[in-house]
């Protein structure tokens, strides 16, 4: 969790990333999120209406398989409650 944190760009900019680590820290979701933020905040730019769309599918595609695995558990969840 905490190299998650750390690979997020939040505290710093990605621009100082070299360029092959930029491209793996591009593979985590909160890059693209925080880097709207940044767009947004510290660059007066609208935020990337693709990029935003990809995460949001990628979140609406976890909470599927979430509360699929929920529905799935559900009868084990109460018997441990």
């Amino acid at each position: 969790l905490q190299l998650s944190f750390w690979f997020t760009p939040i505290a710093y900019s990605a621009n100082v990333l070299p360029g092959r680590i930029q491209s793996w820290a591009k593979l985590n979701p909160m890059y693209w999120v925080v880097q709207g933020y940044h767009n947004a905040i510290l660059y007066n730019l609208p935020p990337s209406w693709v990029q935003l769309g990809w995460v949001s599918l990628l979140a609406l595609a976890l909470l599927v398989m979430a509360m699929g695995l929920f529905k799935r558990a559900s009868s084990e969840i109460v018997d441990a409650l």
